[in-house]
């Protein structure tokens, strides 16, 4: 099977009958894989991750440093609303999200807010996100070794917790990142 076999079965035997649950999309091929927290109503509603007014704003840092949306695969750590599970980042979801992550083989996650990097590196959630910003961090799993870079989410922005300077900030470590990769 391709790697998009491997995820529509992954996501068919994870679904379990929850009509709000949204899969990953994008390339499954790519080098740059995104991961957001959870998917909001528009999500919910088109069955696709960051299509609403935080996929506009992603969208358009990315496009700011030449990544298209074609050229990634974006996803959430937990496929249905936080307010519709029993646990926020159960390991259910985290099973899921390290089974599309080997399946995609990035070789760069975005992992967008704090608690995603704490999914991925619950040893060092006490630390603040000011710290993580900025440094490539590995994330070793049983295919393979991923390098992870922490960002604001796009919603930093719009609640006023992120300036665009501290968004293009994070975008251009990505860029720049990307780019000694020869990516």
């Amino acid at each position: 099977m391709n790697k998009s076999q491997l995820l529509r079965e992954l996501y068919r035997a994870a679904r379990t009958n929850q009509s709000e649950f949204v899969p990953g999309s994008g390339n499954p091929d790519a080098t740059l894989m995104v991961i957001g927290q959870a998917p909001e109503a528009e999500e919910i509603a088109t069955g696709i991750p960051f299509v609403g007014k935080s996929g506009v704003i992603l969208n358009g840092l990315l496009s700011e440093i030449g990544v298209s949306r074609s050229n990634f695969y974006i996803t959430n750590v937990s496929k249905i609303p936080v307010a519709s599970s029993s646990s926020a980042n159960g390991s259910s979801d985290i099973s899921l999200l390290f089974n599309e992550i080997e399946i995609v083989k990035p070789d760069i996650i975005f992992a967008l807010r704090k608690t995603v990097a704490d999914a991925l590196f619950p040893a060092s959630s006490g630390s603040p996100l000011r710290e993580e910003r900025g440094v490539i961090r590995w994330l070793s799993t049983q295919t393979g070794d991923y390098r992870v870079i922490t960002a604001y989410h796009p919603t930093a922005l719009l609640r006023g917790s992120a300036s665009v300077s501290d968004m293009r900030t994070d975008y251009e470590f990505l860029r720049r990142s990307l780019y000694q990769l020869g990516l």
